[in-house]
């Protein structure tokens, strides 16, 4: 990266890319996601197409932070939240923000009160940025959760290198015919007794179907395979959804064992908020959002006996929609066979935060297993496949 600034202050170990920015945006939308997260969508005053400096380039998945346009972007201070890009289009740009407080909408929801009507007309820029402090706390403790993981020493072949080839099997140009593919892996995934299998790829449109027919083959072999799927590009993850949606070989029944967390998907039904959203809980999610909200709005003409009562209202409230959502997406995730996942380590964590049982972990791109954020999905399974392009 060029022109990194470090912060000062506590979290000096934050890095800025100066060069990685949009400005002169302003907040036009508003909505809550699961389990406290926001969503805060950004367009130009205009309307126009988004403006980049340097020709920088955004991504799904990005950690950014938002500041006002007057601000620098070297004080931690300036910064008015941290998240991470949710979807981006060339004429706005939607962040996700990791917050317990449904109330973030209203003036009652401190400290965001930038975010109040008197506001709306600040203009705003935001600034592509490396892990947050939650980020950072998460893999530490991830970290540290490899001391007790059985087996360990079997994870330190990820960091070495591919001069034992023993668990790398490769596919040719000529396989195109995913019996043919199968074929050549079966006996280096799924009889194989190693706990990580290493596949190198010919070509990247290779690399998506090979990715595909292996999700679709331990499925079949075993109708209790549990399977998480990880890519850092959210297109990736995208164009394995869409052929494991449109395979003819799969019934709707089939469809809704897929889902996708974290980043939206293009198939808007497979996605985890959508079936949250969708299911016999969905509306009572909705009602008590707009219970607290309304609470919370009512609380600023209420007399001061009053706001202590009003409050105690929409903690247990808040206390009620995290349980009410947090079993939903656990029996989401429980009935589902293939979870997708583009995201960023946050909602990773966040979603499958005690979901350790999967069978397999297939990591699209080697180049992530020297991600120290990739250590979050890997101590997901049982077995790993890692699968790469050669020039990976």
């Amino acid at each position: 990266m060029k022109n990194e600034q470090s912060i000062d202050g506590e979290k000096g170990d934050q890095i800025i890319n100066s060069q990685m920015i949009i400005n002169n945006v302003l907040i036009d939308g508003r909505s809550t996601g699961l389990l406290g997260r926001v969503f805060l969508k950004f367009v130009m005053e205009n309307g126009g197409d988004l403006q980049f400096e340097n020709d920088c380039e955004f991504q799904i998945g990005d950690s950014v932070g938002v500041r006002f346009q007057s601000s620098k972007p070297n004080k931690m201070i300036n910064y008015q939240l941290f998240g991470e890009i949710y979807k981006i289009k060339s004429n706005k740009i939607i962040i996700s923000i990791d917050c317990d407080d449904p109330t973030l909408f209203s003036s009652f929801g401190q400290p965001y009160k930038w975010v109040q009507e008197d506001y709306s007309f600040i203009k705003f820029s935001i600034d592509k940025i490396n892990f947050n402090e939650n980020q950072n706390k998460i893999l530490k403790e991830t970290l540290e959760s490899l001391n007790g993981v059985n087996g360990y020493e079997k994870y330190k072949s990820l960091f070495e290198d591919d001069n034992n080839n023993d668990n790398i099997c490769t596919t040719k140009d000529q396989f195109k015919n995913s019996e043919i593919i199968l074929k050549d892996l079966e006996n280096n995934i799924i009889n194989n007794n190693q706990d990580i299998i290493k596949i190198n790829n010919s070509n990247n449109t290779c690399k998506v179907k090979t990715i595909t027919d292996i999700i679709k083959h331990l499925i079949k072999s075993n109708d209790k395979n549990k399977i998480l799927v990880y890519s850092s590009s959210n297109e990736s993850i995208d164009f394995i959804c869409n052929s494991l949606y449109d395979d003819k070989n799969n019934n709707n029944n089939n469809n809704e064992l897929i889902t996708k967390i974290g980043s939206p998907s293009e198939i808007k039904n497979i996605s985890l908020e959508y079936k949250i959203k969708h299911s016999e809980g969905g509306k009572s999610i909705k009602q008590i959002k707009q219970d607290i909200i309304e609470l919370a709005n009512n609380t600023l003409d209420s007399k001061k006996s009053d706001i202590n009562s009003s409050i105690s209202k929409i903690t247990s409230l808040k206390k009620d929609l995290n349980k009410l959502e947090k079993s939903l997406i656990n029996k989401t995730i429980n009935e589902s066979r293939i979870i997708l996942s583009s995201s960023n380590i946050n909602s990773l964590d966040k979603f499958l935060k005690d979901k350790n049982d999967f069978d397999w972990v297939i990591i699209d791109e080697s180049n992530l297993i020297l991600d120290k954020t990739c250590l979050v999905p890997i101590l997901k399974g049982k077995k790993l496949i890692v699968i790469s392009d050669y020039h990976n």
